[in-house]
């Protein structure tokens, strides 16, 4: 009954002026300004902008750095998955890269080799790289031999993780055609010989 009293008193109070602004500050403040509706306005605007572009922007980079970081292993991961392209046929010498452009081209007439990258600890086989303009191909070779293993499926866990690291699956048009237009110089250095 009390409260009732009170409220309706100070309503009272505030309707003749008497009230200070801390009771009821909803109600007895003074109406704002243009120019504070503008920057009030503003603010919430350059808020609502800077919200949603730090959060697309954190998550474009938790993607990318979740999936560079599962990148990582890649090799690994495509030894899981194909370990007869992995494992050489023979033991001795390493072939030279110049005979693994040839074995390529050989299983491969039509295709243009890109590059070659010669054998690693983590990798023991060639890895070749070719294309006939349209599609992309991905070999592996015997490092002694120069026998093509096989290819690397164009579909693959470790390939959609690539197209999501790089380009956030929209696809690998534009990489591709960079890698087709690579000059014969450059195909040399990517392989290390001098020829």
């Amino acid at each position: 009954m009390l409260n009732g009293i009170a409220s309706s008193l100070s309503i009272e109070l505030w309707a003749l002026g008497m009230v200070h602004s801390t009771v009821l500050p909803m109600y007895c403040q003074a109406a704002p300004r243009k120019s504070h509706n503008l920057c009030v306005l503003a603010r919430r605007v350059f808020f609502q902008l800077h919200l949603w572009i730090g959060v697309i922007t954190g998550l474009y980079i938790a993607v990318v750095c979740t999936t560079g970081a599962a990148l990582v292993f890649r090799i690994d991961m495509q030894r899981a998955l194909h370990p007869d392209l992995f494992t050489p046929n023979a033991s001795g010498p390493p072939a030279h890269p110049a005979e693994i452009m040839e074995s390529v081209e050989r299983a491969f007439p039509d295709n243009r080799v890109s590059g070659v990258d010669a054998p690693t600890t983590g990798r023991p086989t060639y890895l070749a790289y070719s294309s006939d303009g349209t599609r992309f191909r991905t070999l592996l070779l015997d490092p002694v031999s120069g026998e093509l293993l096989g290819e690397l499926q164009e579909t693959s866990f470790v390939r959609t993780l690539q197209d999501l690291h790089f380009d956030l699956l929209a696809g690998r048009g534009h990489a591709d055609a960079a890698i087709v237009e690579m000059p014969p110089a450059h195909v040399g250095a990517t392989t290390g010989s001098d020829g």
